[in-house]
């Protein structure tokens, strides 16, 4: 079962960082972390999909979800940094914290990798993701793109003029990706998303034999809302 699977990884870490309580050890997460396998609010966890980097990089990621014991709720989406770039291992956890309850933003957890390099079509998304570039969002996402920011997928017509017009009309989105896991078709990036307040995140971008973004998850949150006056910055 992924359930005794992913517990047994975790108990091989030095330290897993949670998000809702911060840097721990295994023993600690398995006991207290709201993620917990033991948790009685989870009846199972999936592994929908694992990424591993195709420059044999040290990290792999892995996107589940886990099926609460109430059928009348809905799954949650999680994703697992496994990093074993330097020793000892380590474990960063990602979800939407709003979605059971929590409201603490989830500030900053790493800082940038030194020399960081995207795949060109990742390269191309965060110039036009940055700047508003409407034009250059809709050059680099596929037509049938199809988005699940924090809280659920898009459901509009056309998503991809959608997502890209939403993303235009911030004005940019101050992001900086800080880690990048690439297996050749899917991209699974940690980032800071410098908004009110900065926040960490991780975004899973699968790209199309055109290599356009055709795909988009997004394991972050909850996101303050912005103060009076000031314009509310989307998921990226």
């Amino acid at each position: 079962m992924v359930g005794d699977e992913l517990a047994a990884r975790l108990a091989l870490q030095a330290w897993i960082d949670d998000p809702f309580l911060g840097p721990v050890a295994a023993a600690t997460f398995q006991a207290d972390s709201s993620l917990s396998t033991r948790n009685a609010r989870w009846a199972r966890v999936e592994l929908q999909r694992e990424i591993r980097a195709e420059n044999k990089t040290q990290r792999s990621v892995w996107e589940l979800e886990y099926q609460p014991t109430n059928a009348s709720q809905s799954p949650l989406p999680v994703a697992i940094v496994w990093d074993e770039t330097s020793q000892p291992s380590r474990a960063r956890v990602y979800c939407n914290k709003a979605l059971l309850g929590n409201d603490q933003v989830r500030g900053p957890i790493i800082p940038p990798e030194p020399d960081l390099q995207l795949h060109p079509t990742m390269q191309r998304y965060s110039q036009a993701l940055r700047t508003g570039d409407l034009q250059g969002l809709l050059e680099v996402l596929d037509p049938d793109l199809r988005v699940r920011g924090p809280s659920g997928w898009i459901q509009e017509a056309d998503v991809r003029t959608a997502f890209a017009t939403r993303m235009a009309s911030s004005g940019g989105v101050p992001i900086m990706y800080v880690t990048c896991t690439d297996d050749g078709t899917r991209a699974a990036l940690e980032f800071i998303s410098w908004r009110v307040s900065p926040h960490a995140g991780l975004g899973v971008y699968e790209r199309s034999p055109s290599s356009r973004i055709v795909q988009f998850r997004a394991f972050e949150g909850p996101v303050r809302p912005p103060p009076p006056g000031q314009a509310e910055t989307p998921t990226a």
